[in-house]
């Protein structure tokens, strides 16, 4: 499964206007240490497959922004929302109508050993935002989110306003 946002409506809101900050892959934006504020990264291709790609956009550590239809993973030192003393975590969240939802959360051992075992639920969280927006879901694309704020009541769970769309309900 290969899934790559179109720039279109997913990412447009999260980038501060001027110079787009570059592209590249997740490991290497994320950097070489575990930093106890965090890193945000924008997720912006991800295939399933073990090695294949995986790029990004690393967020302003100032008030990281994203958008409904976003998918942003989150690097700190320290531990997450699981219990423990890792020497860190990473998260992945979706964005969805003006809420952070997390996805899945991981303990690791430092900042090189993640990128495969969140690749999958990356991709996969992609792909149900896509076919969400597809069915009529609105997750508001064009409303940015500060992620700083939204991550410490971020919901578990698909927020009820991603159903209001009548094609949506059961």
């Amino acid at each position: 499964m290969t899934a790559v946002s179109d720039g279109t409506a997913a990412g447009q809101a999260a980038v501060p206007a001027g110079p787009e900050p570059p592209e590249d892959d997740v490991v290497v934006l994320a950097g070489d240490q575990l930093l106890p504020e965090g890193v945000w990264l924008l997720v912006t291709g991800v295939e399933a497959a073990p090695g294949g790609m995986f790029t990004g956009v690393r967020l302003p550590a100032e008030e990281p922004r994203a958008s409904g239809g976003d998918v942003v993973l989150r690097l700190a030192a320290g531990p997450g929302r699981l219990p423990g003393l890792p020497d860190g975590h990473v998260q992945v969240y979706a964005v969805m109508a003006g809420t952070l939802v997390l996805v899945g959360e991981w303990s690791i051992a430092g900042a090189g050993d993640w990128s495969e075992v969140v690749r999958v639920t990356a991709a996969f969280t992609m792909g149900v935002l896509a076919d969400l927006e597809e069915r009529g879901a609105d997750l508001r694309p064009h409303e940015a989110l500060d992620l700083g704020r939204a991550a410490a009541t971020a919901a578990v769970g698909l927020p009820a306003q991603v159903w209001a769309a009548p094609e949506m309900m059961p």
